[in-house]
């Protein structure tokens, strides 16, 4: 009898092998099954060996490449010479493997493949006759391939075509059709039409071949879902297909303009997707998840889960999908209310616009990063009423907006009065009640537990009416409700924090949600920038489920999500975590620093320094002592005060100044939907150029070289040459940027090029890409409203790439796309590898600097996912530098295979221990790198080198020594020695050290470093989510020699946000506690790859402070922008604090200038007060803080006067209250 082996990574075809063997008769031909998920198994794969040993034909369908076989070239290469051997694929890479090893003529590979590619029960049986007749004594009748239909219609509402309700289109796999296994596509259909509306369901195949006739995706969407005139016939789209199967530019691959829902395939069984908190594996992340949203997709709920069954006749395991009903119908309701969006006149449709607000305070209010909320609201305001919705009033100014947003209450319980609540939009405790009691017993457990029975005590009212209310802050307008994103953790103290990493939502903020939803009855919500704390809420990280608070509380409101382009890390987790679409807006126009009051004076002293030198002109006392006086002034005599000769100190003084001068900052903030104007859209696209990208040269590189310079030379001189080299230099660049704004200023007007331009190919193209792509592209900006008026009239929302533009990466542009990441399994890139070395060896070679020579042996990293986004994997590249491995790439492709160590005769220096401690959307979004990390860190602990070569090895080994003297196994005390990447408690975000500090909730670093460690002591890697080892977190961390951040755009730096000082600063901060001795912490740059960077924490936030925070042109320029240009200003000042809370690091003269131009300045803190009295309270409050806290040694007479213009701006407050 005939022995045949299949085996399958595609689990779909299980049933049909298995359908099709019970029709041939007994004793017809032995065959025998085996599929990836079961090979994972040793003991399977042992029996898939053995019984391999003995076989006739062994046909493989593998997915992707040989990498979905286990131990594939070994079991290839072990196979008898006789067997004949049948792999089948499409791709590239199988159809190399299958010219290498199939072995069967090609008449009958062309047989077996068309079998296997038509599919289906039929086919498959008489492709085992067929075998049967090639291969054996019998003579067997047999048919030949059935050309079954690649694509088709599967079901449709009968009444469809009758208007009168939702239409909803439906689009599964083929695969899934043929064989039968479609049981949750019924229950879509079932749910759809339970909600009165109606649905046209199609399968489809992706297969690309030549051997295969098969329509495009993009054909077949039109095919079924548009007439005859190109009319679309649905309203929404349901996707269950995987990967990116095409373009979307101005529709879902071209094909059609509605919005398009994804629905979730998940790999695992019901029982593991509903206790395991990461919600998808990661290779099903990728093409599930990651691929789709390049298509423009919204990623919806989960559909269904895989399960594993025996068939009772054949005993071959049967892989099919089964429906998650409850998911199944959330899904239905979601696209239903998507599709009303497009059959709902505009002047009834309800729309909630949300302003953020973290912290829960007033001077926060539309907290958006980089974002002017309050204008931009009034710009979506006004474009609204254009396009028929109704608007009662449009604000004549963001001041105006504030004023009327202010009348009622807010989240800042503290300002509230008797007039502001009973002005307050409420819902009553019974009516909340209704919805509360409706939801999942354990979300309500868990809510309870902390926040106590309905209604809690948040945000919560008693009126003249005696009736117990929730407060909602926000005002209506006609049909359209501004509102502030509800507060999530105001009350929440250091004690309770310790133990809350996942911290429920309240009672009034499931209410918020609630209200929008039911009582105000809105058609969508609009979440105004980055980035609010919905998506931050506990749950699942992807595949949410009815127990995740993002969920419960988003419910089935569409969701628009304005973003910053230039974090893709955060817009993603929005994505995936509460169904939003996002909106790309353009970040804040860029500009150089330039200098400024002492330090353009001291600039103007180093110069006339340098000039009396080279002229032999005697330097007087007076003219030295002004020097120093300066010196002093500008706080540049901190930074030098070890250097004792004037010419060193002058040097490295000219270079820090030329450096400040050219270092990009923001000119104020966007406003959605705006493009730059005049000399701030010239500078702006100064900036965008300056840095090479993968298509277009550097602006400033290609001008330098036409003038016979070369940018590399000009660099080096202007930080290491002579006086005359650094004043050549400096005044050359001078030239090319004034040559640059000229070229720039050209394209802007309509002109012809300056003649400069036609001396070199390089600098014409550039200056073609200027006026040809990149100014039509930044005039595009326009499309951030336009899209999103278009999103809610139930259009679909073309995709776009992400990144930060000024990095090099203007190619994401124009904005207002529905923004999406990269492959995560490219990470990292070469490029970024390489750039990651570099960076590593950066991080030794100033640590063995500063410490007698000797190496660093353990190393922290913050890391954090926007950035490994934006640079492809620079850090990672960074880590496996350091630990000395290297990423071992595809042959032929990008893809990452795996992590591999270098032997230690080729890294020439020792293996440096690493610890790791990363963001939840790190997390979240990588487990793929975090399984890789982890394997090759194991693999280097457990080689055959010394302790001096191998530092992970050392630290590995002492502590299982520790840990087998107490009492665990050698298998255990090598896992727990082991860890080095760790992160919040799965479904939990952030530190907790900015919330405490925030709060001003701590009494000494210790609570800091506590806080730090509880949020961070969960252990992550190969088969490890979210193990608690707060112990091993604490000995990494108490053995650190230098803990280190990379900022790797100039479009954010050390003070834009609190994140760096919560987890690099608050790694220090554990650190230092624990080890009771200073940890060392460094910031890397490689906002240019160029031209890489590392400075101290100290030098750096110095140096940024003097560059943005004290520079006029920064400070001024957000005095545009009212209320939320004073927001920025106090929450940088929040961040300052926050460093020097952690680490120790701001001097006396930072707070001193800060009181002086933002309190003191007469002018200044007028319009201060004026645009947002609470944020000038903020700022007095944090400066009294830092001397209350002995972190600002101020004199007593200085608190005394802040203290009265504490009182002084209290009193204005209460009077306007």
């Amino acid at each position: 009898m005939l022995k045949v082996v299949y085996y399958t990574a595609v689990d779909a075809n299980l049933t049909v092998f298995s359908n099709a063997y019970k029709k041939l008769p007994e004793h017809f031909l032995d065959l025998k099954v085996f599929h990836r998920r079961a090979c994972t198994s040793m003991k399977i794969r042992n029996e898939f060996k053995h019984i391999l040993a003995d076989a006739d034909i062994f046909i493989v369908q593998l997915m992707g490449g040989k990498d979905s076989m286990a131990e594939f070239d070994s079991i290839m290469g072990s196979l008898r010479k006789d067997i004949k051997i049948f792999i089948y694929g499409n791709n590239k890479n199988i159809i190399e493997l299958a010219n290498e090893y199939n072995n069967i003529s090609l008449e009958v590979q062309e047989l077996l493949f068309e079998y296997m590619t038509f599919g289906g029960q039929e086919n498959i049986l008489e492709m085992l006759k067929y075998i049967t007749n090639v291969y054996s004594s019998l003579e067997v009748a047999f048919q030949p391939p059935r050309d079954l239909p690649m694509n088709g219609l599967y079901y449709e509402t009968p009444d469809f075509k009758q208007e009168g309700s939702s239409k909803l289109g439906v689009v599964f796999y083929r695969n899934y059709f043929i064989n039968g296994d479609h049981s949750y596509v019924d229950a879509l259909i079932e749910a759809i039409e339970s909600l009165n509306a109606k649905v046209r369901v199609i399968y489809l195949s992706t297969i690309k071949s030549e051997h295969v006739d098969n329509q495009s995706v993009s054909k077949v969407l039109k095919t079924f879902f548009t007439d005859e005139l190109g009319h679309l016939e649905i309203d929404a789209l349901i996707s269950l297909i995987m990967f990116s199967n095409g373009k979307s530019h101005e529709k879902f691959l071209e094909a059609i303009d509605v919005p398009v829902l994804q629905g979730l395939m998940i790999t695992d069984s019901y029982n593991i997707w509903s206790k395991e908190s990461y919600g998808l594996p990661p290779s099903s992340l990728t093409i599930n998840v990651a691929m789709p949203e390049m298509d423009g997709v919204i990623v919806g709920m989960p559909i269904a889960t895989k399960e594993v069954k025996k068939d009772v006749d054949t005993c071959f395991d049967i892989i099919s999908y089964y429906p998650i009903k409850e998911r199944v119908y959330k899904m239905a309701m979601l696209a239903v209310q998507y599709s009303k969006l497009g059959r709902t006149n505009n002047d009834e449709k309800k729309i909630a616009i949300l302003m953020h607000n973290y912290p829960p305070k007033n001077e926060s209010i539309g907290c958006a990063f980089g974002l002017d909320t309050q204008q931009s609201i009034i710009e979506i305001l006004k474009n609204l009423k254009n396009n028929g919705y109704k608007v009662d009033y449009i604000y004549k100014s963001t001041q105006e907006l504030m004023e009327a947003i202010m009348q009622s209450c807010t989240n800042d319980e503290k300002w509230h009065t008797e007039t502001q609540l009973e002005k307050t939009i409420r819902m009553s405790k019974s009516y909340y009640e209704e919805y509360y009691n409706v939801l999942d017993t354990d979300v309500k457990a868990k809510m309870e537990a902390y926040w106590g029975t309905p209604m809690g005590e948040c945000m919560t009212y008693q009126g003249t009416d005696n009736q117990d209310s929730l407060l909602i802050p926000g005002i209506l307008n006609g049909n359209i409700f501004i509102g502030i994103q509800p507060q999530r953790n105001q009350t929440m103290d250091s004690s309770s924090a310790y133990h809350s990493p996942d911290l429920p939502m309240g009672h009034h903020y499931y209410a918020y949600y609630q209200w929008i939803k039911h009582c105000f009855g809105a058609n969508a919500v609009i979440h105004m920038g980055k980035h609010g704390s919905l998506e931050w809420l506990p749950g699942k990280a992807v595949a949410l489920s009815n127990q995740c608070h993002p969920d419960v509380a988003i419910d089935t409101l569409p969701n628009f999500y304005p973003y910053i382009i230039n974090n893709p890390g955060e817009g993603t987790q929005a994505k995936r975590r509460s169904n939003a679409c996002l909106i790309g807006h353009l970040e804040p126009p860029m500009r150089e620093a330039e200098l400024y009051e002492s330090y353009e004076r001291l600039g103007v002293l180093i110069n006339e320094y340098i000039d009396n030198v080279q002229y032999n002109r005697e330097i007087s006392s007076t003219f030295l002592t002004e020097l120093d006086k300066v010196f002093e002034e500008t706080g540049l005599s901190l930074d030098f005060q070890d250097i004792k000769e004037v010419e060193e100190k002058i040097s490295k003084a000219h270079h820090y100044l030329e450096e400040m001068k050219e270092t990009l900052i923001n000119n104020g903030l966007h406003i959605f939907g705006r493009c730059p104007e005049g000399q701030d859209l010239i500078e702006f696209v100064s900036a965008l150029t300056r840095v090479s990208s993968e298509e277009h040269p550097s602006l400033r590189e290609a001008i330098t070289e036409v003038f016979g310079y070369d940018l590399e030379v000009l660099m080096k001189q202007r930080a290491e040459g002579s006086f005359s080299d650094k004043q050549l230099a400096s005044q050359r660049f001078s030239i090319v940027k004034k040559a640059g704004e000229e070229l720039i200023s050209s394209c802007l007007e309509g002109r012809p090029f300056p003649q400069f331009v036609y001396k070199s190919q390089k600098l014409l193209e550039v200056a073609n890409y200027i006026k040809q792509e990149l100014l039509p592209k930044l005039r595009q900006t326009s499309d951030e409203v336009t899209h999103l008026i278009n999103g809610l009239s139930g259009r679909f929302i073309p995709p776009g790439p992400s990144g930060a533009p000024t990095r090099g990466q203007t190619e994401i542009l124009p904005t207002g796309r529905n923004f999406y990441t990269l492959n995560p399994n490219v990470i990292p890139t070469k490029i970024a590898w390489e750039t990651g070395r570099e960076l590593a060896d950066m991080i030794v070679e100033r640590y063995i600097i500063e410490n007698e020579g000797r190496y660093p042996e353990n190393v922290g990293i913050a890391l954090f996912g926007s950035p490994t986004i934006r640079t492809k994997g620079e850090e990672i590249g960074q880590i496996l530098s350091l630990i000395g491995a290297r990423p071992i790439w595809e042959k032929g492709g990008n893809n990452v295979k795996s992590f591999v160590p270098i032997a230690y005769s080729e890294l020439k220096r020792p293996r440096i221990d690493v610890t790791i401690r990363m963001t939840g959307f790190f997390r979240d979004a990588f487990p793929n790198i975090v399984e890789k990390l982890d394997k090759v860190i194991c693999q280097i602990a457990k080689l055959d080198e010394p302790d001096e070569m191998n530092f992970i090895k050392k630290h590995v080994n002492k502590e299982i020594q520790e840990s087998l003297q107490a009492g665990r196994t050698r298998e255990e005390a090598f896992r727990s020695s082991s860890y080095r990447i760790f992160s919040a408690k799965p479904g939990a975000y952030g530190t907790g050290v900015n919330t405490l500090i925030n709060g001003r909730d701590w009494k000494e670093k210790k609570d800091i470093a506590n806080m730090y460690i509880e949020f961070g002591g969960y252990a992550y890697g190969n088969d490890v989510f979210g193990e608690k080892e707060a112990n091993s977190f604490k000995k990494r961390l108490k053995t650190l020699d230098v803990a280190v951040k990379t900022i790797d755009t100039k479009e954010t730096d050390v003070i834009a946000n609190d994140d760096n000082y919560s987890y690099l600063g608050g790694m220090i901060a554990a650190s230092e506690v624990l080890s009771r001795r200073s940890t060392k912490g460094y910031i890397g740059d490689s906002s240019n790859p160029q031209f890489l960077n590392l400075r101290s924490i100290q030098e750096e936030t110095r140096f940024v402070i003097r560059t943005k925070l004290l520079n006029p042109r920064w400070h001024n320029a957000l005095k545009k922008h009212g209320f939320k240009g004073a927001t920025d200003l106090s929450s940088t000042i929040d961040y300052v604090f926050g460093w020097d809370a952690t680490t120790n690091v701001i001097d006396d003269l930072t707070y001193q200038k800060i009181m002086e131009k933002f309190i003191e300045d007469k002018e200044f803190s007028q319009w201060l007060k004026e645009a947002n009295p609470w944020a000038a309270q903020n700022i007095i409050e944090r400066l009294l803080e830092a001397i209350d806290r002995n972190l600002w040694n101020a004199d007593e007479a200085q608190r005394q006067k802040l203290i009265r213009y504490y009182l002084d701006n209290e009193a204005d407050l209460e009077s306007k209250n």
